[in-house]
């Protein structure tokens, strides 16, 4: 064998070696954090199981299919489990950012206050099925915490919050047990809120049933509702100003709602926490939230 032979005979060897080692790597963490994932469903109050767990070490995150909770007659499944996990966990620090995605998440219908509220609707599948994703990520000194759950037929929310005041290092000697949560209250302030609801049918469903309830016209219900809302409003100024025209529009053409909540300066958390345990004047309230609604698309 030649030169160049021997050569590319040692750089197979090199790669095969080099590839060997990252299966043999990534297996071993599979098997150490499904052994960590065992252990916790081990200690939850109901029964559980799941289809299969894979860790990706490139990626560096972690996919479970076929979740599945219960407990009576109550269940929960989750089509696939996805965690993205930072890097700096490999290092047992806090991590700056998170996510979790959950795809497929089976509810049933009948679940308490689920139940109550779907009984509005009219709705008769025996569950729905949600598409959940959440994360948080500190920047420039804050916290921001992002949430989507997304209902298919029914309708979706996403919702996005930011803390001030409340860094990456504080929540790590909140984690730590050395500083107790409480310390949130008084040194965090909501500087915004964003909350996003998308309709994918819920507000037909509920028209139609209140339409079969009442023996009317589903226009005619419509109708009624917008008059209920302007009766409602109409005295309140500020209420009429940030709510009333966005609510009839949304009547008319069930599309997007976004409410926002800016105030300014930020409030802080403890602040907040008073004042609802006062139950304040709602158009006082709406001024000092800084508090809008709006249509979206």
């Amino acid at each position: 064998m030649g030169t160049r032979g021997k050569a590319l005979l040692a750089a197979l060897l090199f790669v095969g070696a080099v590839i060997s080692s990252y299966f043999a790597a990534e297996a071993y963490a599979n098997h150490v954090l499904k052994e960590k994932f065992d252990r916790r469903l081990s200690k939850l109050p109901f029964s559980t199981a799941y289809k299969s767990f894979h860790y990706n070490l490139i990626k560096n995150d972690i996919e479970i299919k076929g979740l599945t909770f219960k407990k009576g007659e109550l269940y929960l499944t989750v089509g696939e489990l996805y965690i993205d996990l930072p890097y700096t966990l490999r290092k047992k620090e806090f991590p700056p950012y998170f996510s979790v995605r959950a795809t497929e998440v089976e509810i049933p219908s009948y679940a308490p206050f689920l139940g109550e509220l779907l009984k509005f609707t009219g709705y008769r599948k025996p569950y729905i099925t949600v598409d959940f994703s959440s994360s948080y990520a500190f920047k420039e000194g804050g916290l921001e915490v992002f949430l989507t759950a997304v209902a298919r037929g029914l309708g979706g929310l996403k919702t996005k919050v930011e803390l001030g005041e409340i860094d990456r290092e504080l929540a790590r000697k909140i984690f730590e047990g050395r500083v107790p949560v409480r310390v949130i209250e008084k040194r965090g302030t909501l500087k915004e809120l964003f909350l996003t609801y998308k309709d994918y049918g819920l507000f037909k469903m509920f028209l139609n049933f209140i339409s079969s309830q009442e023996g009317e016209n589903p226009e005619k219900v419509r109708e009624e509702l917008k008059r209920t809302v302007y009766q409602a409003m109409k005295e309140r100024k500020e209420v009429a100003k940030r709510l009333a025209l966005p609510l009839l529009e949304f009547i008319d053409n069930p599309n997007c709602l976004k409410l926002t909540v800016k105030p300014q300066p930020p409030l802080k958390i403890s602040q907040l926490i008073k004042w609802a345990s006062e139950k304040p004047d709602i158009e006082e309230s709406l001024r000092m939230l800084n508090l809008q609604l709006k249509n979206c698309h």
